[in-house]
């Protein structure tokens, strides 16, 4: 009976020690650094694929994830200290079926949306970074009607945002 509880306060006392250490030595890896610049100007994307529904889309939803910054403010392109570029440079989907007896992935196209971004320090007049590619993929479900064009077209939102997480993660993830 002694072995078991001396074994149970033990295995408590090193659970708790175990607990302690590791929040103490918890940090993120490296120091955060202040962005060189405090507002930004996002030209409006230009479009070069075979999505034309992207491009207003896309631009409304990089400036609004520039703009949930807390140290960023979007501006007017006088005001700027940077100016970011976006350009869409290919849209492609295929279908996305691995198995021949899934129906399920049969009615299942890949989409797939390249940019490529510019981002320009306003007082420099220098490139901080230049055409940079960044790619977004995502899945789209036909539902049973077999026709993309309609899931296709409403996906693009979803698209839109993710390709402008991505582009928000280059801007603000370079220092």
């Amino acid at each position: 009976m002694n072995f078991l509880r001396n074994f149970l306060a033990l295995s408590i006392a090193a659970m708790i020690a175990l607990v302690v250490s590791g929040c103490g030595s918890y940090r993120l890896a490296g120091t955060p650094q202040p962005l060189p610049f405090s507002t930004i100007y996002v030209k409006p994307v230009i479009n070069r694929s075979y999505a034309p529904q992207a491009t207003q889309t896309l631009s409304a939803q990089v400036a609004n994830m520039l703009a949930q910054s807390p140290n960023l403010r979007v501006a007017y392109q006088s005001d700027a200290e940077a100016t970011l570029e976006v350009e869409i440079t290919d849209y492609k989907h295929w279908l996305k079926a691995t198995r021949a007896d899934d129906t399920a992935l049969g009615l299942s196209y890949e989409v797939i949306l390249t940019c490529r971004c510019s981002l320009l320090d306003n007082k420099t007049g220098k490139f901080i970074f230049q055409d940079k590619p960044v790619v977004y993929r995502d899945v789209v479900y036909l539902g049973g009607t077999g026709d993309l064009i309609g899931p296709e077209y409403q996906n693009m939102p979803i698209l839109a945002r993710g390709m402008a997480r991505r582009i928000a993660d280059e801007v603000l993830g370079i220092w």
